[in-house]
Order: structure tokens, then sequence, then C-alpha cells
């Protein structure tokens, strides 16, 4: 009797050669992914581009005000301006004082639907 999750293989020619193979668990993961990678670089060929090629400035970073430093408890962190490679750029400077935690910057912006 067949089980679940095995595969029947016939030989062509000899109908008396039936053999039960069961797929390796790990064989079968690598076989799903490389079907994965060739589907989703086969998509990425395929989808249009257009939207790609068009770059769209959100922030120039020239006023820091519209930035805020959020961070968890016993973490504390600042926010300035400094100069950038072209133009000009926002710095963190952190202090984690010994515990866990995380900082980082927010800002709202506008989205368009």
């Amino acid at each position: 009797m067949l089980e679940r999750g095995s595969i029947l293989s016939v030989c062509r020619g000899s109908p008396e050669r039936i053999s039960i193979v069961r797929p390796d668990p790990l064989e079968f993961r690598r076989a799903v992914l490389r079907i994965c990678v060739s589907l989703a670089v086969v998509l990425a060929a395929v989808l249009p581009t257009s939207t790609q090629n068009q770059r769209q400035l959100l922030d120039d970073f020239g006023d820091a005000r519209a930035w805020r430093m959020v961070a968890s408890n016993q973490v504390s962190g600042a926010l300035r301006q400094a100069q950038g490679v072209e133009g000009r750029a926002l710095c963190l400077d952190y202090d984690f004082n010994g515990v866990s935690g995380y900082v980082g910057l927010q800002r709202d912006m506008a989205l368009e639907y």
C-alpha cells in the first residue's frame, strides 16, 4: 500500500518493476527553493520596469526639524545635521547605556495613492 508522501515510480516497458521511493526532505526543499528562485527571476525579467526608472526625492535633509528621534527606555540619542557627500545629511548620536534596546529616526510623510 502506498503511504502519503511516497512517489510511485514505474519503469517503461516493464509494469512488474514498480518501486516506492521516499523523497529526501532536504532534497525536496532544495528543489522547491530552486523553483521559487527561478520563478522570481522570470517574473523580475517579465514585469514592467517603468516604475524602477522613475526616481522621486523624498527628503533632501535640509531641515532636521521634520525628523524625530525615537528610543526605547534607558537608551539615549540625539539628532543633528551634518554635511553629507552631496548636500546636507542627518547624524544620529546614540548610547545604549549598557542595556538592550533600540534607537531610530522617524518622519511623517504624505502618501499618494
